[in-house]
């Protein structure tokens, strides 16, 4: 089962997210959670604030790996120890699927809301990697753009092959000084060779 994006509830979430740059993925992620799990969640609340106590994500993982996570502590009454044990849980499942360590969100990413940029990038992994399974059959998540995360969107510089962060050619240079210096250029191809320098 593929989910077709285009009339998800993506476009409005960028809508009502105007500065978020990961409101489209977190729209996406939020589509593929509800699929796998069969049942509605929630969109009158931020995406933190939807999955802040885990429970959400227990039960996506009980569905993409049954009896994996055995005591899921309900959303309420809770305390904050209580949704550090749900996400300490979705993190073993997560391990146990085959998502790398680095991959995984922290669950304080999560319950103080301190890295949501991480918890994008462990669900979209997690997405990517059941996908993959060869009996997996549930439904399949494709971002529509790839997401960056590797960079604070103000490191990014897209230049043209040859030049440097500045825009001058690559090459030796003076400094102050007089004396000449060889510059160098370090980033990765995307594409339609454009670079990203960091």
């Amino acid at each position: 089962m593929i989910i077709d994006w285009e009339s998800s509830r993506a476009m409005h979430s960028v809508l009502l997210n105007p500065g978020d740059p990961l409101a489209e993925h977190k729209s996406e992620l939020l589509d593929w959670v509800e699929a796998v799990c069969g049942e509605k969640v929630p969109r009158d609340q931020a995406f933190e604030e939807v999955l802040r106590d885990g429970v959400i994500l227990c039960n996506m993982m009980n569905k993409l790996l049954p009896g994996s996570i055995p005591r899921v502590h309900p959303s309420s009454p809770s305390t904050r120890d209580q949704w550090m044990q749900n996400h300490e849980a979705v993190r073993l499942a997560m391990r146990t699927l085959g998502v790398a360590e680095g991959e995984i969100y922290s669950a304080t990413d999560l319950t103080d809301g301190s890295n949501i940029k991480q918890v994008v990038k462990s669900l979209a992994a997690l997405a990517r990697i059941v996908s993959n399974k060869p009996n997996y059959q549930g439904p399949e998540m494709s971002l529509k753009t790839p997401v960056l995360f590797h960079w604070e969107e103000q490191e990014l510089r897209v230049v043209s092959p040859g030049t440097s962060k500045t825009g001058s050619s690559s090459g030796t240079s003076k400094d102050k000084s007089g004396s000449s210096k060889r510059s160098s250029q370090v980033g990765i191809c995307l594409g339609n060779q454009e670079t990203i320098q960091e």
